[in-house]
């Protein structure tokens, strides 16, 4: 039998919220990233390349 995990308060309200059509919406990942103060991939510095031994 599964189990059933009841939401957390915080949950259960964003869960409320965007049944009711509120919250933001984003036509974009890179508008989200932003949002949450993350900087885009394109704005990242590109990771050192991996050593290959032959």
């Amino acid at each position: 039998m599964p189990t059933v995990h009841t939401p957390t308060a915080k949950t259960g309200k964003a869960m409320a919220e965007l049944e009711k059509g509120e919250g933001k919406r984003f036509v974009s990942p890179a508008e989200l990233l932003k949002d949450l103060g993350i900087p885009a991939p394109s704005s990242r510095p590109e990771p050192a390349a991996a050593a290959h031994s032959p």
